[in-house]
């Protein structure tokens, strides 16, 4: 085995236990291990890193009016990108399901859901969560609904913009 290899396997063991090691802190690793900040394979090892760790996704099902956490907060105290929201109705009646960003924040999606129906909606751009360390929440119109939420999203760090 290589030695950056070692390195890149080390790096991805440290992201996926957290524990404040972060996407900075794995560049500076991996440059010490010889690779330089405009060296390809630097770049193409830190998108298998953030292709492998930083993508979760959660499934919830909602059955009332309560704000409930759809997705929830970044461990590492970052942001939680949505990048794709699948919703499926499978109760006697229609629901709007509003997604936010934070616990009693502002309404950032709303999904329509008539009886019966699946809506799947991977999104052109990522819907970027503006404060960190938050869960994201949905919540319904209707009390007597079933709906089932699957939401993916990417992790991203505090200290990135996007």
């Amino acid at each position: 085995m290589t030695a950056v290899r070692q390195v890149k396997d080390m790096v991805l063991a440290k992201l996926r236990a957290g524990a404040g090691y972060n996407v900075t802190d794995a560049i500076d690793e991996l440059r010490a291990a010889g690779l330089s900040s405009n060296d390809l394979l630097l770049e193409v090892t830190l998108q298998q890193l953030l292709d492998e760790v930083f993508i979760v996704s959660q499934t919830t099902t909602l059955t009332n009016i309560t704000e409930v956490p759809v997705i929830s907060a970044n461990p590492s105290g970052g942001y939680m990108d949505v990048m794709s929201i699948i919703a499926s109705n499978y109760g006697f009646f229609p629901a709007r399901l509003d997604i936010r960003d934070r616990p009693g924040g502002s309404v950032v999606f709303t999904v329509f859901l008539p009886i019966d129906s699946q809506l799947p909606n991977s999104l052109t751009a990522p819907l970027p969560q503006r404060i960190p360390n938050r869960n994201w929440t949905g919540r319904l119109d209707v009390n007597t609904a079933d709906i089932r939420l699957t939401m993916i999203a990417r992790m991203r760090d505090a200290r990135r913009i996007i």
